[in-house]
């Protein structure tokens, strides 16, 4: 019996302290898509990605209507070319489409890889920020806006870093 009130006592002292130490943590949440989207920094970014795919998927284009065009000149050919000569022209262009489909898949990988290393840069440059802001309110901890489920308004700092952000650039 005396064992039962010790671990019971026990059990409630842990219990209450771990109580006042969360109630102690200040919590605040940011929707860096939302900054990343109207901060000077995050359009220039987005405009500078934005013009790097435009430009790719011109090439691209102006490549997809070149080889469109090579396959309506070969079949308007096909009767008139040989057999042999009909095949050796078709595998051409099967290459050259196999070429330009692995151009393509090149272009998309390329542009990940910029768009995750222009993020990165981007994120690295608004780290420092937060952190300060956060020192200054004693935030202890800053989470994601779309990791969370439901959250009160008054814990959103999304436009106080958005302030702070476009106010430094």
């Amino acid at each position: 019996m005396k064992q039962s009130k010790k671990i019971l006592f026990i059990f409630f002292f842990i219990f209450l302290n771990f109580k006042f130490v969360i109630a102690e943590e200040k919590v605040a949440f940011i929707n860096i898509d939302l900054v990343f989207q109207n901060s000077i920094e995050g359009k220039g970014i987005a405009k500078k990605l934005e013009v790097f795919k435009k430009e790719k998927m011109n090439t691209l284009k102006a490549k997809e209507n070149e080889i469109l065009k090579n396959e309506k000149k070969l079949l308007s050919q096909k009767n008139v070319l040989t057999k042999e000569e009909f095949d050796i022209k078709v595998k051409d262009l099967r290459k050259e489409i196999a070429l330009f489909q692995d151009n393509k898949r090149k272009f998309s990988l390329e542009f990940e890889e910029k768009r995750n290393e222009e993020l990165k840069i981007f994120m690295n440059s608004i780290r420092p920020i937060i952190e300060n802001y956060i020192k200054k309110n004693s935030i202890s901890i800053v989470l994601n806006q779309k990791n969370l489920f439901i959250a009160d308004k008054k814990y959103d700092i999304t436009n106080d870093i958005l302030k702070i952000l476009n106010k430094d650039s």
